[in-house]
């Protein structure tokens, strides 16, 4: 792994920066008495005083920081601890991950090989969340894998049965069938279930209220979005919300 860039705490402006990307992967973290905001193409990060964020090379996002906030952060090229992540950002609860990025962010920290010992290390650990919650996971027909991906790339559309099958060039009903063989479940089951994995993300890891998060799921109102979070996890997306980060 190579370090371009350890910085354990250094003020940054109050306000916002224009939509950006680097070359570089980096974890930021920031101090403040207020929350930070990291907003991407498709999504928004609120940050608590002690969270972090993983953000790949060449993701486009902007920050929104108040007033006094403090930045540490690190840059860095990843080696093969960086395979198997999404190359997606990822939020670092403070909560699960704090004595980690308290020693990552030490203000006597200088040595670099150190400060690589302790990306990887987190690196694995997230690697190894993303290995429990996939890595049991069979391997499926390749049609069925690129639905899913197109399912979760398009997640803020409205997808239907047709234009699923018609992206693999199979009839519906072959489609479903294979679908179904393959994961258990049909096509659009699968695709609720990953609505619900979206809506769960965004409530834990976003400030958008809960109407703003029913609209951009294509519900037709946060009454229906409701209904349907509760009926799918077994709560509202409130206390959903209230239980995960206690708001």
């Amino acid at each position: 792994m190579r370090i371009f860039l350890h910085t354990p705490s250094t003020d940054c402006v109050s306000g916002r920066t224009g939509m950006h990307l680097h070359p570089f992967w980096h974890i930021d973290s920031f101090k403040s008495n207020d929350k930070a905001t990291i907003k991407f193409i498709d999504r928004k990060f609120s940050l608590k005083d002690g969270d972090a964020i993983l953000i790949p090379a060449h993701v486009k996002h902007n920050v929104i920081v108040p007033l006094g906030s403090k930045v540490c952060s690190v840059k860095f090229e990843p080696d093969q601890d960086s395979e198997g992540l999404t190359d997606k950002p990822i939020l670092i609860s403070g909560k699960k991950h704090g004595e980690l990025l308290k020693l990552l962010f030490a203000n006597d920290l200088r040595n670099k090989e150190i400060v690589s010992h302790y990306v990887s290390a987190l690196l694995l650990t997230l690697k190894e969340k993303s290995f429990k919650k996939h890595g049991t996971e069979k391997q499926l027909d390749s049609r069925i894998q690129e639905s899913i991906c197109f399912i979760e790339a398009n997640i803020f559309e409205d997808l239907s049965l047709d234009l699923l099958a018609a992206n693999v060039n199979m009839s519906n009903s072959n489609f479903s069938k294979l679908f179904k063989n393959e994961t258990g479940m049909s096509p659009m089951k699968k695709r609720r279930s990953l609505i619900i994995e979206k809506a769960a993300e965004m409530l834990e890891c976003s400030d958008y209220n809960i109407s703003e998060i029913g609209n951009a799921l294509n519900f037709k109102d946060p009454q229906t979005f409701s209904r349907f979070f509760r009926k799918e996890v077994g709560i509202a997306p409130k206390s959903y919300r209230k239980r995960n980060i206690g708001q």
